[in-house]
């Protein structure tokens, strides 16, 4: 006789995760009970990409305490509730047109078991209900009269899935430091420059702005058709300001104070990015100029205004006017080497 399968973990107890804590997702049936009928959970979409994770033991990164709604040259911290991020779970764009943004995946808590044993989960545990996947089609996009084909993420949904931080609610801050996001040394240096940001703009200048820019004499710099794998240094702030309009802008592409901390370091490019969804109208754009991204780079809102500590860490965008080939540190073994 075959014994029934039973499963008798629940989700945990909301805001109690916390970075290195182990955690699995919750069997795709239970997810699929906490859905409404746009396949979101208090209106962050469960995504089909996440249906890969099914069954794996993962671990906390930290908790998604806020996030940032980034607007032009501002930036406006929105808060998250009883969600956490999860290591090495970027969303791979399979389900939303081959998008290459590679954002974080936001877990809500409400999806998630602890991991408790190092036991593997049965193999049943991992069957998708028949109805989840076409609710997650539908949910994920429509055609609009206007714009065509549109998407809809966690990214596009972010703003109505958080609640606006007023800059100065010092809970946010202390928060923090509270779940162990961050440090006091982390929270007091981060403080320290956004003081003297503050300070400048009171001023009249403009420290959004994070090097001289060439403005209408700015010059196009090498193109280098780099290929993912490839080592390059960022080049020096003179150099890559030559190539920057009153905007900080090379055709179109922003550089920011979130970059130019990385300037004279040396990293493998991770990929090229062609297509990436436009987070207000969920259309999918297709790059005209070469975008690159890099690994290890990312956006951490420590020089932004209003987005400090943010904890999307999205993949900033590189022109290859920004970049030089170079070699690869010693000891690095390249892709297909031998160990």
């Amino acid at each position: 006789m075959t014994t029934a399968l039973t499963h008798t973990s629940g989700p945990v107890v909301p805001g109690t995760l916390r970075a290195g804590d182990r955690v699995r997702l919750r069997p795709l049936a239970d997810i699929l009970a906490t859905l409404d009928e746009t396949g979101s959970f208090e209106g962050v979409p469960f995504m089909r990409e996440m249906t890969a994770y099914a069954g794996r033991t993962m671990t906390v990164y930290r908790r998604l305490e806020k996030i940032c709604d980034y607007l032009g040259e501002e930036s406006r911290s929105r808060r998250m509730n009883d969600a956490v991020l999860l290591k090495e779970t970027r969303c791979d764009g399979s389900g939303h047109g081959g998008c290459q943004a590679e954002c974080r995946i936001f877990w809500k808590e409400v999806w998630l078991e602890r991991a408790t044993g190092p036991d593997p989960v049965p193999e049943e545990l991992r069957a998708v209900p028949g109805a989840l996947l076409p609710l997650l089609e539908v949910g994920s996009h429509r055609t609009d009269p206007d714009l065509g084909e549109v998407f809809r993420c966690q990214a596009t949904e972010a703003t109505r899935a958080t609640t606006p931080l007023p800059e100065k609610a010092i809970g946010q801050y202390v928060r923090e430091v509270r779940v162990g996001n961050i440090g006091v040394p982390e929270l007091v240096r981060v403080g320290s420059s956004a003081l003297v940001t503050k300070l400048a703009r009171k001023a009249g200048l403009r420290p959004y702005l994070p090097l001289e820019v060439a403005g209408d004499q700015r010059v196009d710099g090498e193109k280098l058709g780099l290929q993912p794998g490839e080592w390059v240094r960022v080049r020096t702030k003179e150099e890559i300001g030559r190539t920057l309009n009153a905007g900080a802008a090379h055709r179109g592409l922003m550089f920011t104070h979130e970059m130019a901390q990385y300037c004279g370091q040396s990293f493998r490019v991770r990929s090229r990015v062609e297509r990436l969804l436009n987070e207000t109208t969920g259309e999918m754009l297709h790059m005209k100029q070469e975008c690159i991204a890099l690994e290890d780079v990312i956006c951490k809102g420590h020089f932004t205004s209003g987005a400090w500590f943010c904890a999307r860490e999205h993949l900033p965008l590189w022109r290859e006017d920004w970049l030089e080939r170079a070699e690869a540190p010693a000891g690095t073994v390249c892709p297909g080497s031998p160990l």
